[in-house]
């Protein structure tokens, strides 16, 4: 495992998540790992900000998952970065994971905002301040899926602030792992 924690840009949780890749086949009738996010930060220079509490969210990453079965298992780790250099007072972001039957070129084509589903981890909320203008916010999940809750076979990232926001390019993004049990 040590090994595993020192490769470049993992998560924690993504290099728990390339350990069970590595022992998934011996419980598993089949598993895959994406981390290849159909809509990515780098497409999105500017998180628009607004009114805490308004409810505006953006996805900043999607995933398709692909066809889903109930008991299947999915181990997901999200990350992004976003900044302000020039703050003068201290912004309010938030992060959540969610499912969503939404596709993501979708969610692209409607200008990221995130079109609805069913979070998976909660959001948090923490401040940028002026000192530290930039803040990141690990997010992951481990989720069955539930009898009738293989539609929303598509996980996104999504983030909320407070302020207009930069998300710099190649500094996040979202893996996922999907076990299918032996049935």
């Amino acid at each position: 495992m040590q090994s595993l924690s020192r490769v470049s840009g993992l998560l924690p949780a993504a290099a728990l998540a390339l350990s069970l890749a590595c022992i998934a086949p011996a419980f598993a009738e089949s598993y895959s790992y994406i981390a290849t996010p159909a809509v990515g930060g780098e497409n999105f220079s500017t998180l628009t900000g607004t009114a805490e509490g308004s409810g505006t969210w953006y996805t900043l990453y999607c995933v398709d998952v692909g066809t889903l079965q109930m008991n299947d298992i999915l181990v997901v780790a999200g990350e992004s970065q976003i900044q302000q250099p020039s703050a003068t007072t201290a912004i309010l972001l938030s992060a959540q994971l969610s499912r969503t039957s939404t596709p993501c070129a979708d969610i692209a084509a409607a200008g990221f905002v995130y079109p609805g589903g069913t979070d998976v981890a909660a959001a948090n909320g923490y401040n940028v301040t002026v000192n530290e203008y930039r803040g990141v916010s690990p997010k992951t999940a481990n989720i069955t899926i539930p009898l009738g809750g293989t539609d929303a076979h598509y996980l996104v990232y999504n983030v909320h602030a407070s302020a207009d926001m930069a998300v710099p390019a190649n500094t996040g993004g979202l893996q996922v792992l999907r076990i299918r049990p032996d049935s």
